[in-house]
């Protein structure tokens, strides 16, 4: 209540503070204050973790407060050397996909940094880690070969087993093939594609060149092409005749009366 004087009288004024004690009910009279829109970020997974010259996502959501939903532009601050992020979308109502992608010098360790998002005179941060760690051995594979030497003679043919070694990861089908074979002689795998293991078979036909031959076993897949070296020699039965004598020729390129 407030007692205010004029011209010799006293006038009363009653001010409500409140309007049950003016007699109202809040669904009766009165006015509603709102607060002002805003927002704020969240990232999930909130840790990120990537090795030298790999990636990593994240995604971070927007939520509006207060019937906020203007468009929000993300961008990050406080990252190590060598490592770069972006976001996709770079502005979102909703959520965005960050993807953090490190080369192969980037500094290894764990590192604090923030996401910031703005609208307008409005922002917010998201706090968030990130782990560069060394960079692993890219998946390859070898060949061996079981023997990596053969005999075989005109008309006839020999086995070997390749085999496959997975390094790293790798667990890819290796596609296999010979090459440097000389003529006369035929090589197949069986299968021509495997995993593990694969039987070659040589075969020389009856006018194969006799000798001993170095050839390659090459074995191919998305992460390259590599070769292995096998050596077999071709033991011969025809007869030459020189100045009237008969001679044997070995498969070693030695001759024998």
């Amino acid at each position: 209540m407030i007692l205010r004087q004029h011209s010799g009288s006293v006038c009363i004024m009653i001010v409500c503070i409140g309007l049950a004690a003016c007699g109202g009910s809040g669904g009766d009279i009165g006015a509603k204050l709102l607060a002002a829109p805003s927002f704020t970020l969240s990232a999930g997974p909130s840790s990120a973790s990537v090795d030298q010259g790999g990636s990593s996502t994240t995604t971070v959501t927007v939520l509006g407060q207060n019937g906020f939903a203007d468009n929000v532009v993300l961008s990050a601050s406080g990252l190590p050397p060598g490592v770069k992020a972006s976001f996709n979308p770079p502005g979102t109502t909703t959520s965005s996909v960050l993807t953090l992608v490190a080369d192969s010098t980037a500094a290894i360790g764990t590192t604090a940094f923030k996401v910031k998002g703005t609208s307008g005179g409005l922002s917010a941060t998201a706090s968030m880690t990130l782990t560069v760690a060394a960079a692993k051995p890219s998946p390859s594979f070898s060949l061996s070969a079981g023997p990596s030497s053969n005999i075989v003679g005109q008309g006839g043919s020999v086995t070997s087993t390749i085999t496959v070694a997975g390094q790293n990861g790798f667990s890819g089908t290796v596609s296999l093939s010979a090459a440097g074979l000389p003529p006369g002689v035929t090589a197949s795998f069986n299968p021509p594609g495997t995993i593990t293991s694969s039987v070659l078979t040589l075969i020389a036909d009856s006018s194969a060149a006799i000798g001993t031959t170095v050839f390659s076993v090459a074995h191919t897949h998305g992460f390259g092409a590599h070769s292995l070296h096998l050596s077999f020699s071709k033991a011969g039965c025809h007869r030459k005749h020189y100045r009237n004598r008969t001679v044997r020729s070995l498969g070693n390129g030695k001759h024998g009366r």
